[in-house]
């Protein structure tokens, strides 16, 4: 196996998940044909996003620049999504 990720599958997103490549896969560039297989898959099937899913660490304090360069290098961008946690029990 060179490349390989999960994928969820909803109404309008294809969500990505769990990518890895093996040591032959990076040297030939397996999880990028991987991953532009899948977009271009999607968008075939009529999928309104692709979604890489986040890009953070540390419960989103901090950013995963690496990561996020990877993300942004498939044609993906940011966006900050605001969660809000209400205590039901007080």
């Amino acid at each position: 196996m060179l490349a390989a990720t999960l994928l969820f599958t909803f109404d309008t997103v294809v969500h990505t998940q769990y990518l890895a490549t093996s040591e032959e896969g990076k040297e030939v560039g397996a999880l990028d044909h991987l991953i532009e297989s899948c977009i271009q898959e999607s968008q075939e099937n009529g999928v309104d996003y692709f979604s890489f899913g986040i890009s953070t660490e540390e419960n989103g304090r901090q950013l995963n620049s690496g990561l996020i360069a990877q993300k942004e290098s498939f044609g993906a961008r940011g966006t900050t999504i605001d969660f809000y946690e209400i205590a039901l029990n007080d």
